[in-house]
């Protein structure tokens, strides 16, 4: 995938000090290549955004939120025509949640715990055109792998 203008990144997660704290990161790292970074605190408010205008999106889904989330969030949000991807991210234990998220249609599954640099690099490879469709095994698409 290689996000461009008319691109947007949607981060929806209820934590607001994580949801804010990581959508400045990405505003920084992605506004220079034309690609907006919005947040949603709930995926209903996420949806708004989805809906509105053309753009094409990547969403970033927190697994665990009040409401609609986790792995029926991602199959809603994939139902969308223009959600190019869904990036679970989470708290919870990798080893659980990544192979039930990737089951579920998520593109990618990046653990909040994962250090910062390692989380930020494996975004910006993902956004910027690497090919996942080479990675064949679940285990891949984790943060621990990168």
């Amino acid at each position: 995938m290689n996000l461009s203008h008319g691109q947007a990144l949607l981060i929806v997660d209820d934590h607001p000090v994580y949801r804010e704290a990581l959508g400045e990161i990405l505003a920084r790292e992605f506004s220079a290549i034309g690609i907006e970074v919005k947040t949603a605190s709930n995926s209903s408010e996420g949806m708004e955004l989805v809906d509105q205008g053309d753009k094409t999106w990547v969403v970033l889904l927190d697994v665990l939120m009040p409401g609609l989330s986790g792995l029926a969030g991602i199959k809603v949000f994939k139902s969308k025509p223009n959600v190019q991807d869904v990036i679970s991210i989470s708290g919870l234990d990798a080893q659980t949640w990544e192979p039930r998220a990737v089951g579920a249609g998520a593109t990618l599954f990046l653990s909040k715990t994962a250090h910062r640099l390692k989380f930020s690099a494996r975004s910006s490879l993902f956004l910027n055109g690497a090919s996942l469709a080479k990675r064949t095994s679940p285990a891949s698409k984790t943060m621990a792998s990168v």
